[in-house]
């Protein structure tokens, strides 16, 4: 959150309570999406460079000692088409780095003691490591402090929910087996099931492993091995433990993510099972979610309503992902014979549909996340009435086929895909990622296959406008099924050359149109016909061209809170 705050250009503090930084793997799992915004935060090589690429997941049967399923993330549609696995100690030791690079700092001994509200901000009460109190008044107070969240507690909000029965291992062990590190292993039985994951480190994993409720034992090298050679039908030998710890599980999800001017964002809003790897991921998103908006209202760029999406946004994904998990987490938990038969006998036929494959990966991966809901996205089609019946190269009005194949494209609230280009404006190979990293608003102004002078004009006067009376908010492009810019087309900005029309097709614009793409790379407004009006009406629904007097910035949450 401080990370995006920066680079949206809004000061913040960020205290810790812990003095140190956190040396425990935790949470392991960086989903594809999770990637990508770090490619857009510019910390991508940072965190690869201490990852492990996590290419499926594979998920046997111990009793049939088979392979029911393997899930590929290979064949997703984005550059990051792999899990990684990471040490969360090592994902906020790059954040650091990247964050002081940008001139911010961590405040480690910093303990938030409460705050008052203000109509135009929040006092807030800090405790230094020597005792001294202080105190602070700021715009906003985001608490990223977990799930025990002082800040949520001082806003007096409840978290309702249910605690699971069962008991969790979890143990970061060295390995030596016969299967390769670049996967994802679950092996189901019928007293429980047994997780690894592999490490950057080599023969280092990460295991996690369900017990009785009742099972109070403490977790040992002897019990991991014997866990493992009893739901694990492959030899192996476990040593070298580095950390090993036993937990309990909550599903839980506060009712609301903004009170006044103080926010929640991650484990202080949702907590869940641990099922499917989504927890760190759904907190980054949030903090992803919020900054630009405020940075938006921080300088006057937008009205303060585009705040209150954050919970409109932010909220359902969150009691999605508690429901999702605990789905996952009940099949897997299933010991019931005639159950785990059912499901070891559905789920290979399932899965081993493609497409179905392909679903649950991007699932995983949380490409298939959206907000369509929102109030703040929106799209217009091309009326059936108004449509041509049949396509044409000399027309700039959408056919029956041309709307259709819109209809397939990214909705509105639809992450935005990213596509390899032949050539942008500096003659380079590029991918349309490229043109969306950053802080701005991004708008993709497709000319479709009809080559015609009033449609340049049209593009170009779109183009034109939006430029003048946004400036750097929104940055336009034209994009154009060919390899050079006709005389016509009378554009002094960047041009996106699409000449084997990829970049048209994955947005289904065979017909002239245009998106808009949110700074958090989500499509905002998308339309056919490509129409200034209307896409002006959204843009300024909560976007202002020119700056209101900046407020004061944002101070963070203790971020290390006690975890559950």
């Amino acid at each position: 959150m401080a990370h995006e705050l920066i680079r949206h250009n809004v000061s913040c503090r960020l205290i810790d309570k812990l003095e140190t930084p956190v040396q425990q793997s935790r949470a392991t799992d960086l989903q594809p999406r999770t990637l990508e915004i770090f490619e857009d935060m510019g910390v991508i090589d940072e965190v690869s460079s201490r990852a492990h690429k996590l290419r499926s997941m594979n998920v046997y049967s111990a009793p049939l000692r088979k392979l029911l399923v393997r899930v590929d993330f290979t064949v997703l549609d984005t550059p990051y088409p792999h899990m990684f696995g990471i040490s969360q100690a090592e994902t906020e030791k790059s954040l650091t780095i990247s964050l002081e690079r940008a001139g911010g700092r961590i405040e480690r001994g910093v303990e938030f003691q409460g705050f008052e509200q203000h109509d135009d901000g929040v006092t807030t009460t800090l405790k230094h490591p020597d005792g001294t109190v202080e105190r602070v008044r700021s715009r906003w107070v985001i608490g990223c402090d977990g799930s025990h969240s002082p800040v949520r507690h001082a806003l007096g909000l409840p978290f309702p929910g249910i605690a699971y029965p069962e008991m969790y291992w979890v143990a970061d062990v060295t390995l030596d087996w016969e299967m390769p590190e670049d996967d994802l292993y679950v092996f189901l039985s019928n007293n429980g099931y047994y997780i690894i994951l592999s490490m950057p480190e080599p023969g280092k994993y990460r295991v996690m492993i369900d017990l009785d409720s009742d099972d109070n034992t403490e977790p040992s090298l002897e019990a991991l091995q014997g866990l493992f050679n009893e739901r694990v039908h492959f030899p192996g030998t476990l040593s070298d433990p580095t950390w090993m710890s036993q937990f309990k599980i909550h599903r839980r999800l506060v009712p609301k993510y903004r009170v006044e001017n103080v926010f929640l964002a991650g484990d202080s809003a949702h907590i869940h099972s641990p099922m499917n790897g989504q927890g760190i991921n759904v907190g980054i998103q949030d903090a992803y979610n919020l900054a630009w908006k405020l940075g938006l209202v921080r300088h006057g760029h937008a009205r303060s309503e585009l705040l209150d999406t954050y919970e409109e946004e932010r909220r359902p994904i969150g009691e999605f992902i508690c429901m999702d998990t605990e789905r996952a987490n009940k099949i897997m938990l299933m010991k019931n014979r005639i159950g785990t038969g059912i499901r070891d006998t559905l789920t290979p036929l399932l899965l081993g549909v493609k497409q179905i494959n392909k679903k649950v990966a991007q699932a995983f991966s949380e490409l298939d996340l959206h907000y369509r809901g929102s109030s703040i996205v929106e799209e217009k089609h091309t009326p059936i009435h108004m449509s041509r019946l049949s396509h044409s190269n000399s027309s700039e009005t959408a056919s029956l086929g041309d709307r259709r194949a819109f209809k397939r494209g990214p909705s509105a609230g639809d992450r935005a895909p990213d596509v390899a280009l032949a050539r942008c404006e500096n003659n380079t190979v590029a991918r349309v990622f490229e043109c969306f990293i950053g802080t701005h608003h991004t708008l993709l102004l497709f000319d479709g296959t009809a080559a015609t002078a009033a449609g340049y004009k049209t593009l170009v006067d779109i183009a034109e406008t939006v430029r003048a009376r946004f400036g750097g908010l929104v940055r336009p492009y034209i994009v154009i099924p060919m390899e050079k810019a006709p005389p016509a087309l009378t554009w002094d900005g960047p041009i996106l050359y699409d000449a084997d029309m990829a970049l048209h097709k994955r947005f289904g614009s065979r017909a002239e149109s245009l998106y808009l793409i949110r700074p958090d790379l989500y499509v905002g407004y998308r339309s056919q016909p490509a129409e200034l009006g209307p896409l002006l009406v959204h843009l300024e629904r909560y976007l202002q061209g020119r700056a209101a007097q900046p407020s004061r910035g944002a101070l963070l949450g203790d971020s290390a809170a006690p975890h559950a």
